[in-house]
């Protein structure tokens, strides 16, 4: 299969090169800086990649101005490649990736790359691609509490998601939540329970992606219909 890499930094670029040649790919390289999303899908396209490697911060020298979440979004939806988001920074990237987790099936630690997990993730990749979903990616619609408006800058919230665990405080771009007179209800703090889709059979709280907000219809007796279930 040939894999289309892209990463700002020269050194990590020829490293994902050298696992995706073990575990068994052809390798085309992005070096030269890319002008936006649009002109990498184009790059794609014209060089018939078949699928992507890519890795999650890409600004070092102007490379390029999006994350590489957002690229692969893009990607899957337009052109439906197998794709495979990696970082070094996983953690502190977590906030930036949820805004676009949905549309990317598999996320993957750069210390955790390995030839077998490679092929394992576009394996899965291109199942869910086909329509087969795993469990752990079935959204699912929940009730999500708003802890807080989080005190780091604005845009972020806390919520918690009984459904999934509820002693567990998951942070979550605002602007998830697309519906603006509903969003603006949430920053304002009028507003305790919502309605959306999520993965509550995920494993790891980097897996977790949300969409679809709504008002709950039943804010008072969500809490308990949930721990319970």
């Amino acid at each position: 299969m040939l894999v289309a890499v892209v990463d700002d930094i020269p050194d990590e670029l020829e490293a994902l090169a050298g696992e995706l040649e073990e575990a068994g790919h052809q390798v085309l390289l992005r070096e030269m800086p890319i002008q936006s999303v649009d002109s990498l899908v184009m790059w794609l396209q014209t060089h018939e990649a078949e699928a992507l490697l890519c890795d999650q911060r890409l600004s070092v020298s102007g490379y390029a101005t999006f994350r590489g979440a957002e690229a692969i979004r893009r990607v899957v939806r337009s052109l439906r490649l197998p794709c495979l988001l990696v970082s070094s920074y996983l953690e502190t990237e977590l906030l930036e990736i949820r805004r676009w987790r949905a549309d990317i099936p598999v996320v993957i630690g750069k210390e955790q790359l390995t030839p077998e997990n490679i092929n394992d993730g576009f394996r899965l990749c291109s199942s869910e691609l086909r329509g087969d979903v795993p469990t752990q990616r079935v959204s699912r619609r929940t009730g999500v509490y708003i802890e807080s408006l989080s005190t780091r800058p604005t845009g972020i919230i806390d919520v918690i998601v009984p459904g999934w665990d509820e002693s567990r405080v998951i942070s979550l771009p605002l602007d998830l939540i697309s519906d603006p007179s509903l969003r603006e209800e949430v920053r304002q703090g009028y507003i305790d329970w919502l309605v959306a889709g999520v993965n509550v059979d995920a494993e790891r709280s980097a897996d977790l992606f949300f969409r679809d907000f709504e008002r709950s219809p039943n804010p008072e007796g969500i809490w308990e219909k949930l721990t319970r279930s």
